[in-house]
């Protein structure tokens, strides 16, 4: 688990009005297929969104294993990383924070020989590809809202 603080400035609008984190966090979910996430307020959690990777590269996930015709989930092995605005802990979480959880399926012995990158690797990863989906979602936020 660790805590990302966003850059204030890949937040700020041209209206110079700062979008918040959670507004962000819940437009991503609601645009879950543009980003590749699946929101779990369906599942009772609000402000979290999760996404997989089978090999531990957020950028680079291969396309979904869900079969359009039976709507059936194959297991998957890797990573699913939840990023939320909820406290994960007892402090408080910033106005400009999310914690992300990155949680393994894989197991130990078929790790990085498998093509999944090690956990230390994965979470790097989850950190820059979340600093990156805040920024691009900012940018979308801002046009749709124009």
């Amino acid at each position: 688990m660790v805590t990302v603080k966003l850059q204030p400035a890949s937040l700020q609008s041209n209206c110079l009005e700062l979008i918040m984190v959670q507004i962000l966090l819940r437009y991503i979910a609601c645009h879950g297929s543009r980003y590749e996430v699946l929101d779990l307020l369906q599942f009772g959690t609000p402000d979290a969104v999760v996404c997989h990777s089978s090999s531990g590269s957020f950028f680079h996930r291969p396309p979904s294993t869900i079969t359009l015709s039976t709507r059936k989930v194959e297991p998957l092995g890797g990573y699913s990383l939840v990023l939320t605005t909820q406290p994960l802990t007892r402090k408080p979480l910033d106005k400009d924070a999310v914690q992300l959880l990155l949680l393994k399926s894989t197991p130990s012995e078929l790790g990085v020989g498998n093509g999944v990158l090690p956990a230390e690797r994965a979470l790097q990863e989850a950190q820059l590809f979340t600093r990156e989906l805040f920024r691009v979602a900012a940018q979308h936020c801002e046009r749709d809202l124009l």
